[in-house]
């Protein structure tokens, strides 16, 4: 959708006009407009596990297993990767993920452990962006935002790298990992944990509709009910899994070392206008100034 379209999209659908379709459903419209910050005060840190394998480890939070539907349950019209009506019912176990995105700071230790160096030219999300970025990011980035310009293979060395360190096995999350994590404990169909609205204080989303590029330090917004920062925005993250168009892939996550299987791997979180459904994909070397990681530790 390109950004003349998405400043029309709120307009045309209120008054019943989209070209070639059904005008769009007040969910979509109500998911899809970045709101004034409400003023409400951020939630307090819940009380919740957390583990820290090693001082360079990035923290991680326990997250109680469950069952639930992928996807919408309801019909909503929109893109369909970021509405994947692709349900399926799943059950989690219990897992560690990471209290926020992998930051600089956590990368930069295992880059000065390993020499390991992120292959691929980094593709620049704005025109006004310089032409040679890497994981440190944009000018001004520091050692707490995100490490971005960092491929699938990128975060399973770094996964691979902490295990060897701390015993423990560290990977990409699944996509209905991410999900379930995502949602905090919320209701089916609901866009966010707190509800269907989204706020600019209460997720790092970019103001402008048109734009879903914005990127601060992590836990900059709001802490959800189960201790995670920036599930909704701030950078996109890799999966494990291979992407399907049309149908759920949480069942078809590809093992981590394996790549090359998919010709396109799930990337979550990016479109944080769409919360906990937000889907798209990238071929797996593919690097942008606007996709991170967060990782998985595994329970005992």
């Amino acid at each position: 959708m390109t950004p003349l379209i998405r400043r029309l999209v709120p307009l045309l659908a209120a008054l019943g006009i989209v070209a070639g379709c059904q005008p769009f459903s007040p969910e979509y419209i109500a998911a899809t407009t970045i709101n004034p910050p409400t003023g409400d005060p951020k939630p307090a840190e819940p009380a919740v596990e957390r583990l820290r394998d090693c001082p360079e480890c990035p923290e991680m939070v326990v997250v109680p297993g469950g069952r639930f539907t992928t996807g919408l349950t309801t019909p909503v019209r929109a893109e369909i990767p970021s509405f994947p009506n692709d349900n399926a019912t799943v059950v989690v176990g219990p897992f560690a993920i990471g209290r926020f995105e992998v930051t600089q700071a956590e990368f930069a230790a295992f880059v000065a452990a390993t020499g390991h160096r992120p292959a691929g030219r980094c593709t620049a999300r704005e025109r006004t962006e310089p032409p040679t970025v890497d994981w440190r990011g944009l000018p001004g980035f520091g050692p707490n935002h995100p490490a971005v310009c960092l491929g699938r293979g990128d975060g399973e060395a770094y996964a691979e790298w902490l295990s060897r360190r701390t015993g423990r096995r560290y990977r990409l999350p699944t996509a209905a990992e991410w999900e379930w994590a995502a949602r905090a404990g919320a209701p089916d169909d609901r866009f966010f944990w707190w509800g269907d609205t989204i706020h600019a204080d209460r997720a790092v989303c970019a103001p402008d509709a048109s734009s879903e590029y914005l990127i601060e330090p992590v836990g900059s917004r709001w802490v959800s009910p189960y201790g995670l920062h920036d599930m909704y925005g701030n950078v996109g993250e890799w999966m494990q899994d291979c992407y399907a168009k049309g149908r759920n892939s949480s069942d078809a996550a590809v093992p981590t070392g394996s790549p090359r299987y998919c010709k396109e791997i799930e990337v979550r979180g990016m479109l944080c206008r769409y919360g906990a459904f937000s889907k798209t994909s990238r071929t797996p070397d593919f690097t942008q100034t606007n996709i991170g990681l967060r990782l998985v530790r595994e329970l005992p």
